[in-house]
């Protein structure tokens, strides 16, 4: 996952949240600078990647060759998120 800052962006005031492979952009998010990462939102953005890899990408799907790597923020250890992974 790749998060690029709003100071990269002066007209939008906050961040993108980018999650891309070796062929490019996989799913990108906007994500408002009131706003904070948490479990709601970061299940929201596993959602929409799920979608995004079926559509984009499914060979990848199909043959379940794609993994996702994350850091260990609050937002990705909680238990609502590990659920949805499992």
């Amino acid at each position: 996952m790749y998060v690029v800052a709003s100071k990269m962006l002066p007209e939008f005031a906050g961040i993108i949240t980018g999650i891309f492979d070796c062929q490019g952009v996989v799913h990108y998010k906007f994500i408002p600078e009131c706003k904070t990462v948490n479990k709601e939102i970061f299940i929201d953005i596993l959602r929409r990647l799920r979608d995004e890899v079926r559509g984009k990408r499914p060979e990848k799907w199909i043959t379940k060759g794609w993994f996702l790597l994350h850091d260990n923020a609050p937002a990705h250890r909680s238990v609502f998120v590990k659920d949805f992974l499992a």
